[in-house]
Parts: structure tokens; C-alpha cells; sequence
């Protein structure tokens, strides 16, 4: 059985923890609870939309927290955007399913947050929709997440992520009981100031990482310079989940996210990664 809920709301400032109170026609449709039979939250499936009014470059955080969540918050990407020049333009983002498998608790709260981390993007809306269930039929249950993000202004230089939107110094401890990595969840926006086009990877080292460093390729960004005067096609990224990704970990233990560009210069980038544990 699943039961299909959904919170949405605005986000107007960088860095920001805003809470997405409202569901369109439902204006104050009160405590999101979690379904009295529900064992786990299953997946979120999530979409953004930006006004494109600022010439800048981020991602968009979602931020699950409260009583219904017994092992604490869960931290994702949902997209990223990215602009260069805040005169027009025109996108559709589709939505996107994150499998997670958090354990719940029936008829208490969950508080659904989010955030625009790396650069102010203006006006923006998130739409989170939680899909409860009462059996994960036999996919693996979520231990924790880790969730980091920062600029990646450079080619070819390894850039650490450390942030995490309003928190500046998140935990990147692998959780007391995690095994492995189950999946990666990544979101990137670009401003599209530089005529080029480079590749992404992640770097993944750290105490907590089995088998020495593991380096995956994450997507790419393109762009040419736009004439004086013209408008501007924006960068819209919506999240990759990466899953089944079955990377052995220590628990208790720190990891090391870093990312790279390659290729010829885009402009700047944001990038934000997030860690599945099971």
C-alpha cells in the first residue's frame, strides 16, 4: 500500500531554510502527517520552477525534518538553474523520483523545507510530493544521507563541497549503521558566462571509503556567449539519481566530496551531491 502526499511553496532568498506550507487551492491544509499504517517514507518525487530574473547560477535543496522522521533529517538535491542574462527565457523541468526507504513514524509531522544554495536565482517554487509505504518489498532501507554543494568556478582543479545551503559546515560522518552507498543524487546549474563546454566527475575519498577513490562522471554544461543585447537561454538542470551504486563504507567515518570540470571554461557552476546510505 502507499499513500501519496505533497507540500509546495516559494523560495525567494539564497541560503534560506523556507518552509513549503501551501498545496496550490489549499492555502493552509495544516500538519503534513504521516499515514497511521505508513512504515517507511518510499520516495520523493520532486519539481522546481525559476523566473529566470536574476543573472546568476545555483541549485534547489529539499529539506525533510520533524517527528515523523525517528532517524533524523534527510537532506537531497532536487535541480539546479542558471542564467547569464536576466532579459528572457523560457524552460520546463520535469518532475523527478528519488527513491530513499526512510523509516517513518505513523501520525506524526514531517516538515518539508527548501533551499536555493550557490547564488541568489530570484523567485523561485519547489513542489515535494512524499510517498509513503508500508513495505519496501525488499529494496534496501535508507540508513542517512549526506547532502554538500559549492562553486566549481575553475577547469580542471579539484574543488571541495563543504556547504550545505543555510548550514555552513554540515556533517559528512557516514551514518553509525551504514554498509555501503546506495545512491547519488546530483544537481548543477550554470551561469553561461564563457563560450565552451566541459564534463563533470566526482571524487570520492575520505576514512569512510572502501577500495580506495572512486571517480564518476556527473554531466556536462555548453554554452557561447550570448550578442549585447539578446536574451539568454537559462540552464535548467533537473536531479540525476544515480542508483545502485554499491559502494562498500566504513560507518562512523568521514567522507571527502570533491568535483571536478573539464573541457574549456563555462562560467561559473554550482554543484550539489547527495549521499544515499544503506
Amino acid at each position: 500500500m502507499r499513500w501519496y502526499r505533497a507540500r509546495e511553496g516559494a523560495i525567494t532568498a539564497v541560503d534560506t531554510k523556507s518552509q513549503l506550507t501551501t498545496l496550490g487551492s489549499e492555502t493552509a491544509p495544516g500538519p503534513q502527517l504521516v499515514p497511521g499504517a505508513a512504515k517507511f517514507l518510499k520516495e520523493i518525487i520532486v519539481s522546481f520552477a525559476n523566473d529566470m530574473a536574476v543573472a546568476a547560477d545555483g541549485t534547489y535543496l529539499v529539506r525533510l525534518e520533524g517527528p515523523g522522521l525517528p532517524n533524523g533529517q534527510v537532506v537531497l538535491p532536487i535541480g539546479g538553474a542558471g542564467v547569464a542574462v536576466a532579459t528572457g527565457g523560457h524552460g520546463s523541468v520535469p518532475a523527478v523520483k528519488i527513491p530513499i526507504g526512510v523509516e517513518v513514524k505513523g501520525n506524526q509531522e514531517i516538515l518539508v523545507f527548501a533551499e536555493n544554495a550557490g547564488e541568489d536565482l530570484g523567485s523561485s517554487e519547489v513542489l515535494v510530493g512524499l510517498v509513503f509505504a508500508d513495505d519496501l518489498k525488499g529494496e534496501a532501507q535508507t540508513k542517512g544521507t549526506i547532502c554538500v554543494e559549492g562553486d566549481v568556478n575553475a577547469i580542471d582543479s579539484r574543488t571541495g563541497l563543504t556547504a550545505q545551503g543555510s548550514v555552513s559546515a554540515p556533517s559528512r560522518i557516514t551514518p553509525a549503521d551504514a554498509t555501503k552507498i546506495e545512491r547519488i543524487v546530483v544537481a548543477t546549474g550554470n551561469d553561461g558566462l564563457a563560450a565552451g563546454a566541459g564534463n563533470m566527475f566526482l571524487r570520492l575519498n575520505g576514512a569512510a571509503i572502501k577500495g580506495g577513490e572512486q571517480i564518476i562522471p556527473i554531466g556536462g554544461h555548453c554554452s557561447q556567449t550570448v550578442q549585447s543585447g539578446s536574451d539568454a537561454a537559462p540552464s535548467l538542470f533537473a536531479a540525476v539519481v544515480l542508483n545502485d551504486i554499491d559502494i562498500a563504507v566504513d560507518p562512523s567515518e568521514n567522507i571527502d566530496v570533491s568535483v571536478e570540470l573539464t573541457g574549456v571554461d563555462v562560467g561559473d557552476t554550482s554543484v550539489a551531491v547527495g549521499i544515499v546510505f544503506a
